[in-house]
C-alpha cells in the first residue's frame, strides 16, 4: 500500500513540476525576447520594434516557440475567464432557486462542520461542490426527497471531503494547466487520473466516517439508477469514476489501479519538453 501511495503522489505530482518547468521556459524565452529591445525606446515605439524583434530577428523555431506562448497565454485566460463566468452563472441560478428552510435546516444541523450547506429547488438529482475559494455544498430538493439518513449523511461526508480539501479550485488549475498546454500529451492522463482519485478518496472520507460501505454504496446506486446526471460547475457525487467508486466500495481492502499514462503520452511529451529547452538554450 505504501509503494502505491508513492506511486501515486509522484503521478500527480507530474501536473505542478511539467507545468512549472513549461512556464520556466517560457519565461527565459520572454526574458531573451525583451532583453533584445533597447532600454531607451518609449512607449510609442515599444509595441513596433517588439514586433519587428519576433519576426525579423529570430529564427523559425524561435518563432514556433514564441507561438506556443502566445497559445498558452490565450488558453488559460479563456479558460480562466469561461470558469468565472460559469460560477457567476450557476451562482445566479443557484441563489433564484434556494430553498430558504432547508437551507437553514442542514447548516443549523452540520454547524460543527463549518461547511456551508445551499439546497435548491430542482426535481433533479445530485449533490456537489461548488465554489473557487470558498466551496459549499450544493444539494436539490429531488435528492432530498429520494435519500434521507444514513446514505443522505454519506453523501453528506463525500461532499465534505471536496470541500475540505479545496478540491473545486486544485481540478480548476490542473484544468487550467491541461486546456493551456494540450501540445504536451500526458498533462490529459495525469488530469483524468487525478480526478477519479479525488472520488475515490472522497468515498473513503465517507467510509470511514459512516464505519462501512453499506451507506455510500446504497446512495450512489440509487444516484446512478434514478435518473440523469447533470455536469455542473463544481465537483460532482455521482458523474466521475462511477466503476471504480462501485469497485471500491465492493472490495475496499483491495488495491485500485488507475490507468494513467500511457508510453506514448510520455515519449510525446518528453519529446516536446527537450525541443523546447533546445529553443531555450541553444536556439538564439
Amino acid at each position: 500500500m505504501m509503494k502505491h501511495e508513492i506511486t501515486h503522489r509522484l503521478i500527480v505530482g507530474l501536473v505542478p513540476f511539467i507545468g512549472g518547468l513549461v512556464l520556466l521556459q517560457m519565461s527565459l524565452q520572454l526574458v531573451h525576447q525583451w532583453s533584445d529591445m533597447d532600454s531607451y525606446l518609449n512607449l510609442n515605439n515599444l509595441f513596433s520594434k517588439l514586433i519587428t524583434d519576433i519576426f525579423m530577428n529570430h529564427t523559425l523555431f524561435e518563432l514556433i516557440f514564441n507561438g506556443i506562448i502566445g497559445f498558452t497565454v490565450a488558453r488559460m485566460i479563456w479558460q480562466a475567464c469561461k470558469q468565472s463566468y460559469l460560477q457567476q452563472k450557476w451562482n445566479v441560478i443557484f441563489n433564484n432557486k434556494k430553498h430558504n428552510e432547508l437551507t437553514k435546516k442542514l447548516n443549523k444541523k452540520y454547524k460543527s462542520w463549518n461547511t456551508n450547506f445551499l439546497v435548491v429547488r430542482d426535481s433533479s438529482f445530485f449533490a456537489l461542490t461548488m465554489g473557487l475559494f470558498h466551496p459549499k455544498i450544493i444539494v436539490s430538493t429531488g435528492l432530498l426527497e429520494v435519500i434521507q439518513g444514513k446514505e443522505l449523511e454519506a453523501i453528506f461526508y463525500h461532499e465534505k471531503y471536496h470541500c475540505e480539501k479545496h478540491d473545486p479550485m486544485k481540478i480548476f488549475l490542473i484544468t487550467l494547466v491541461m486546456n493551456g498546454m494540450s501540445y504536451i500529451p500526458a498533462i490529459k492522463g495525469v488530469v483524468k487520473y487525478y480526478k477519479i482519485w479525488k472520488e475515490l478518496l472522497a468515498d473513503r472520507f465517507a467510509i470511514t466516517n459512516m464505519g462501512s460501505t453499506l451507506e455510500l454504496g446504497n446512495a450512489l446506486l440509487k444516484m446512478i439508477s434514478y435518473g440523469k446526471q447533470q455536469q455542473v460547475v463544481g465537483v460532482h457525487f455521482g458523474g466521475t469514476a462511477i466503476d471504480y467508486r462501485i469497485l471500491q466500495i465492493i472490495e475496499p481492502n483491495s488495491v485500485i489501479i488507475v490507468p494513467s499514462l500511457t508510453f506514448r503520452s510520455m515519449l510525446g511529451s518528453i519529446i516536446v519538453l527537450v525541443c523546447m529547452m533546445f529553443i531555450t538554450f541553444f536556439g538564439h
